[in-house]
Formats: C-alpha cells, sequence, structure tokens
C-alpha cells in the first residue's frame, strides 16, 4: 500500500463501507498522514475505519520483571521505531514499526472522528505461557484484561485499536460563501485542485512552482469569552500569542489555536481554512499582518474552505476584500 500502487483503487474509492487493518499493521506504515488520506478518500461518508497499532505505552516497554515470558517473538524498541522478530535463532530481522501514541491520535483527529480506543493484552502479553495453560488462570486473566481494555485509565496493552469514523459532508456552505465573496466584487480567480492538505506546508508543496504568496489562516479562540480571532498572515511568519493577548489586552493562557472541532464547527477543513468567508453571526473579530500589505507578489494563494483545492487570485483583489480587517503586526 506505501510504495506500490494498489489495484483497481478508482472502482472502491469513496464506496468502502469498512476498513480493518489488523495485526498492528498501521505501525508499520511509515508516512501515517498519508496512509489515513488514503483511507478517507476510500471510505464514504459515515464509513468506519479500524486501525490496529503497537501501543508505545505498553506495559511490556516499562516493565520487565525476571519471570516475563521469554518466548514473545517480536519486541519493538520505541527509540529506533522497530519492530525485532526472531521466528529462530537463524531467522532474525527487523521491521520498521511506529507505536501509537498522541501525536498518531491527532493526525486520525483531523480528518476523522474517533468513536472509541481500546488497548489489549496487558497481563496476558507478559505472563508466562506454561501458567495460562492452567484454565481457571487463563480465564482469571482474559477476565482481568477485558475489564482494563475499557478503562481509559489504564493504556497500557501491546496494541491499540482505533474504531474512528469518516464523518459526513459538511454543509456545502462552507466552500460557497468563500466564492460569493469573490462573484459579488467581479475579482478573476482559479481554483488549484490538490491532493488532501492538512497544513500550510503541505499546500506549497502543491503550489510551490508559482510565485506568489502562500497565505495563512490562522483561528485563535478564547476559552473564557468564546471569542474568536481569525488572522491572515504570510505563511513564513508566525503569531506571537503572547503580544497578540497583549493587543488584545486578554491574558495569554485564555488564548487557544483553534482545534479540527472547532475548525468544523465554523464549516471548514483543517489545511483549507479561507481568510473570509464567515458566516456573520460567528462573534469573530479578523485581523491581518502588516508584512501582507507590503508584499509586491501579483497573486496570492488562499484557502478556500476545503482541504483539496487553493485559491489563487490578484493580490490586489485579495487587499480589497480583507481592507476593513485591523493591520497588526503578528510578531
Amino acid at each position: 500500500m506505501e510504495y506500490e500502487e494498489v489495484l483497481h483503487e478508482k472502482y472502491f474509492k469513496g464506496k468502502t463501507n469498512l476498513i480493518v487493518s489488523s495485526f498492528g499493521m498501521a505501525s508499520f506504515i511509515e508516512d501515517t498522514p498519508k496512509m489515513l488520506r488514503t483511507f478517507y478518500e476510500w471510505l464514504k461518508p459515515g464509513g468506519k475505519l479500524i486501525l490496529s497499532f503497537y501501543n508505545k505505552s505498553s506495559i511490556l516497554l516499562n516493565l520487565e520483571p525476571n519471570w516475563r515470558d521469554t518466548s514473545l517473538s517480536a519486541h519493538l524498541d520505541i527509540d529506533t521505531n522497530t519492530l525485532r522478530v526472531e521466528l529462530t535463532k537463524d531467522s532474525v530481522f527487523q521491521i520498521y514499526c511506529k507505536p501509537f501514541d498522541g501525536h498518531i491520535k491527532d493526525d486520525i483527529l483531523k480528518i476523522f472522528e474517533i468513536e472509541k480506543i481500546l488497548t489489549f493484552t496487558i497481563t496476558l502479553a507478559f505472563l508466562p505461557n506454561d501458567l495460562l495453560k492452567n484454565e481457571q488462570a487463563r480465564k482469571l486473566f482474559l477476565h482481568i484484561d477485558k475489564q482494563i481494555s475499557d478503562n481509559k485509565e489504564f493504556a497500557y496493552g501491546h496494541y491499540v485499536m482505533v474504531v474512528a469514523k469518516k464523518k459526513h459532508n459538511l454543509s456545502p456552505n462552507r466552500y460557497k460563501n468563500v466564492l460569493n465573496v469573490i462573484k459579488s466584487m467581479n475579482i478573476e480567480y482559479e481554483l488549484i485542485k490538490h491532493d488532501m492538505v492538512f497544513t500550510i506546508d503541505d499546500v506549497i508543496k502543491q503550489v510551490d512552482d508559482i510565485v506568489g504568496n502562500k497565505i495563512k489562516t490562522l483561528i485563535i479562540r478564547n476559552i473564557e469569552t468564546k471569542s474568536r480571532y481569525v488572522i491572515v498572515l504570510p505563511h513564513n511568519r508566525k503569531l506571537n500569542i503572547r503580544s497578540f493577548a497583549k493587543f488584545l489586552e486578554e491574558k495569554k493562557h485564555n488564548l487557544r489555536l483553534a482545534m479540527e472541532k472547532n475548525i468544523s464547527e465554523l464549516g471548514f477543513d483543517i489545511g483549507g481554512i479561507p481568510p473570509f468567508g464567515y458566516e456573520e453571526n460567528n462573534n469573530i473579530r479578523f485581523y491581518i499582518d502588516q508584512a501582507l500589505l507590503e508584499s509586491e507578489n501579483e497573486y496570492s494563494f488562499i484557502g478556500v474552505g476545503i482541504n483539496t483545492e487553493t485559491l489563487k487570485l490578484k493580490t490586489k483583489d485579495f487587499l480589497q476584500i480583507v481592507k476593513n480587517y485591523q493591520i497588526i503586526n503578528v510578531q
């Protein structure tokens, strides 16, 4: 799947109800975001995804009792992301293996809705096999593992199973609102279609050969007042949250970068956040970085609301659209 073309892929893109990756197979794919994008494209809206990973928090990696069963053939090294498999003394090999952790969970949440995370096995994974030959002992420890697997506090199993769902399509207004603004001002534009993107770096890879402003849009939320702030800036500039909080006369610890859930509520994809086209009743204030006003590039590239297309338009037209945004220095 990672290095070769999948046969007949075009026939099941967008038509698949369920994808199952068992026996820790999701850990063997080096490019996790690419794997997830592929599965996203295959699934129908509402389709389910069951992913199995090796677990970075496995108790086997943190507990080494001298009575641990040594017959286990596979041993995970989280420092090198490898799985050492010893079938016999003369048959030993290593496989790339990236265990499940918070970063992978965040990657999944960018495009899927996680319904459940299970972890297993725990006690059965390190008890001697000879002990488990006893039926009473096996039933007891299996019962314990079943109880622990449903407890979110004890994510110590050797494997992690993630059950996720492809969200149903968001409101088409997310896309139309942006285009309606442009059309209402009789502005010429071009939509560049590309693979699914999640970050401004992904976008740049798609349009890097075209000279122009690569513009990113950040959404900051105030967790206390529920206010939201849209900041439009060049891709190579970073927002200084401390300075921005001081400018707003807000407490820095109340300001958070909007997460996938917050962006979805506005009707947009991560990787496609637009600088305009928002509903008027969303309690949002808009800001633009001074650096964009000083740009001499003829064209600008912006998000259009979905993460499979990027909008190209003339910089002078873009600045006309956002002329009422408050000007700030993001750094």
